[in-house]
């Protein structure tokens, strides 16, 4: 079966930004006006948590196929992949804290990885998000 999460987001006084996308194959970012439902950017396989930085116009979604993706909000619908970083495979449980710039990641254990919580920080340069620990 498939699963779905969604966000909203208010990015000014007068437009709300609505995202979805499910865990299939292909992913995909759609946004939503009344008329229709536009993809905008697709993102790695098996997306589960998704955050909106609303400071830094930052979207952050944690992929079980193995990747941390950025995307950068250059308008209230126009989107860009700003970096996508690698994690591990199955690794996608997490809680992004904007006050403290952290992004936490769960690691599940596998043949590759011990489980562990891994901790990203979300850096005011380009390549935003880097391991940390």
């Amino acid at each position: 079966g498939s699963t779905s999460c969604e966000l909203a987001s208010r990015t000014d006084s007068t437009y709300l930004s609505v995202f979805f996308f499910n865990d299939t194959a292909t992913t995909e970012i759609y946004t939503l006006s009344l008329h229709d439902a536009l993809p905008i950017l697709k993102i790695d396989r098996d997306a589960d948590d998704i955050y909106y930085d609303a400071q830094k116009k930052q979207i952050y979604i944690s992929c079980g196929g193995g990747y941390l993706e950025v995307i950068q909000q250059k308008k209230p619908d126009t989107y860009k992949l700003q970096d996508r970083i690698k994690t591990a495979e199955g690794a996608r449980t997490s809680l992004y804290v904007p006050q403290q710039k952290y992004f936490y990641l769960a690691v599940p254990k596998s043949e590759h990885n011990s489980a562990e919580i891994r901790i990203y920080q979300r850096r005011d340069k380009p390549k935003e998000m880097r391991k940390n620990l």
